[in-house]
């Protein structure tokens, strides 16, 4: 009995070198990270605990258990806390283990992190010598029944967005197992052995599935090295289905689910003989996890049990020169808003004044004649034998060149007129009806432009009438070009914003023109265009920005109109164009869109 004990623990110790300085051993490493390495202590973003029981072998008396209970959090922004108390029975001998972790995170880019943990603590080993009752070994009798010493670990992570990477010391002293002494200092041997490990996470299906495929790699002085593989599946972040292969051990099925995104159980199964090493019996683990309280939002999160993808507010997780150049970019952005809100008022200011101007031009235009000196309505004078007789309401006389006439009107509205050219006089006797009209003053004849533009009967222009507004149209002007230029800054953060009004400019503009012979002239198409520009680089730099928008823009050149055209949609047929145009001016960058039609 006693032989096949022992031969029992040494088969233990050859096969599973891993005490409670190591709990790496888990088939479901990634439940935990922070059992496999320190630096994710705190990982969570919020406290977390953990529980997990491991029997191998289940169906062989004496066979291992391992039981491992952990606890991290996070303290501040970049410290955190943890940790982990380990159970491990091998036959006749137990092995307990604590150990205490202080991590630490850097925040490297805005999505990226590197985290430092380092543990140590103390393990108590006990060896059960009931289960050597009646032998009589020398040697065996100088073994303590107990016994202690101290351990640590250490390790280093690297996350970035979906990916994580991390390489762990697992013992940084040397294991003692069985000892004389009551307690040990052991020698210092941090690369006797050596877990890398590696994941990512890939999201589809808007979020709500996350494929994670796991590699860890075990390197251990004195044995072969050892890599394990685990894929993992999670539903709806409610169920996570997956498995693994541990090289010479064989494969396991894993599976649990989660409650709330805070509880977690799961629960993997070794299949018999599926490894070089394994015996003809399963091995099972089972898993608890919960998380507590709220996800601090200054912490970074990496969890198996709250697989949710956060939404980052803006400016959230940058640092501090991020984030003052991002206030000096919304205090540059809110100054053009200004200077481009300033133009515009001054723009509708001058409208204003000059609608103004006109109506009181065109009142005085309108307005009756007024003598000057009383201020009253007159009818015309009759003039006879160089005597003036006024008439009620008259207005003043012609005066006419050669002829000097003085009329002076009182309040009796009695008048002298002195008319020094006989001859003038006599005309005045032929022709009084031409001397009594008076003549109002005319304003400039408009004529409409009365010319007809041919063009191919390949659509129905309802706003034909509009084609013409080109002719004065002064939308090109230096002001113009810049103020629409500044747009592509002042709507860079939302290009499809829309606006409430519902009078747009150029609501029913459409020009009609002829195609030219430049050599970047627009061809023959029906267009819905953003802005016309003098000069090719204006107009070139307004549609790259559009592109960087994400709009579909180009620019071309009329010859018939010498300047720049940027357009925003382009199509054969007219109704199309006509229903892109409506939908682009419900936009801020783009309220004043309007239709160009190039014929040959």
């Amino acid at each position: 009995m006693f032989f096949r004990s022992l031969i029992f623990l040494l088969l233990c110790i050859a096969f599973e070198p891993i005490m409670a300085q190591d709990i790496s051993n888990f088939t479901q490493f990634f439940f935990n990270p922070y059992s496999i390495n320190p630096s994710y202590a705190g990982i969570d973003g919020r406290p977390s605990a953990t529980l997990s029981y491991r029997r191998q072998w289940a169906t062989i008396e004496g066979g291992p258990t391992v039981a491992n209970f952990s606890f991290h959090m996070p303290t501040t922004k970049h410290l955190s806390f943890g940790c982990n108390v380990l159970q491990d029975s091998r036959g006749i001998l137990s092995n307990t283990g604590l150990l205490l972790t202080l991590g630490y995170g850097v925040q490297l880019t805005q999505s990226s992190y590197l985290r430092f943990g380092v543990s140590a603590g103390v393990a108590f080993n006990r060896i059960d010598i009931s289960k050597l009752a009646g032998m009589n070994d020398n040697a065996l009798s100088k073994i303590a029944s107990s016994d202690s010493y101290l351990l640590g670990n250490a390790g280093l992570s690297f996350h970035a967005k979906s990916f994580h990477a991390g390489v762990s010391l697992p013992l940084l002293l040397k294991p003692a197992y069985v000892s004389q002494d009551a307690f040990s200092v052991t020698q210092v041997n941090p690369l006797q052995s050596l877990i890398i490990h590696a994941s990512n996470r890939f999201y589809f299906q808007a979020n709500k599935y996350v494929f994670e495929p796991y590699l860890l790699y075990r390197i251990n002085q004195g044995l072969p090295s050892q890599f394990e593989l685990a894929t993992v599946l999670h539903l709806n972040h409610v169920v996570y289905v997956g498995a693994s292969y541990k090289q010479d051990f064989g494969i396991s099925a894993l599976g649990g689910i989660k409650i709330n995104n805070v509880f977690v159980i799961g629960a993997s199964y070794g299949l018999k003989t599926t490894g070089a090493n394994e015996l003809n019996s399963p091995t099972y683990e089972v898993h608890l996890g919960y998380l507590f309280g709220k996800h601090k939002k200054e912490n970074y999160m990496y969890s198996f049990v709250d697989t949710h993808i956060e939404k980052v507010k803006k400016g959230q997780g940058k640092s501090a020169s991020e984030q003052l150049a991002e206030k000096h970019h919304q205090e540059e952005l809110q100054r053009k808003k200004n200077e481009h809100q300033a133009l515009l008022d001054k723009q509708a200011k001058e409208k204003e004044l000059q609608k103004q101007k006109d109506e009181k031009q065109l009142a005085q235009d309108k307005a009756p004649a007024v003598d000057v000196a009383t201020k009253t309505n007159v009818k015309p004078e009759t003039i006879t034998n160089n005597k003036t007789t006024p008439q009620t309401n008259a207005k003043p006389p012609v005066v006419t060149d050669n002829n000097k006439t003085t009329v002076k009107t009182d309040t009796k509205t009695t008048a002298k007129t002195d008319v020094k050219d006989d001859k003038q006089v006599a005309i005045a006797k032929k022709e009084p009806e031409k001397i009594n009209a008076v003549e109002k003053p005319k304003l400039p004849e408009t004529k409409p432009d009365t010319t007809v533009i041919k063009h191919k009967p390949r659509f129905n222009h309802e706003d034909i009438g509009f084609a013409f507004l080109n002719a004065t149209n002064s939308e090109h002007t230096p002001e113009d070009e810049q103020e629409r230029i500044s747009r592509l800054t002042l709507h860079a953060d939302n290009p499809t914003e829309q606006h409430n009004e519902t009078n747009h400019p150029n609501a029913e503009r459409h020009e009609i023109v002829k195609k030219g012979t430049h050599e970047k002239e627009l061809q023959v198409s029906d267009y819905v265009i953003g802005g016309v520009f003098k000069a090719e680089e204006h107009a070139k730099h307004f549609a790259d920005g559009l592109k960087k928008l994400g709009f579909k823009a180009g620019y071309g050149h009329l010859t018939e109109k010498a300047v720049w055209y940027v357009y925003v949609f382009k199509t054969d047929d007219i109704n199309k164009a006509r229903d892109e145009r409506n939908s682009l001016r419900k936009t801020k960058i783009l309220r004043d869109a309007w239709l160009l039609t190039v014929q040959d």
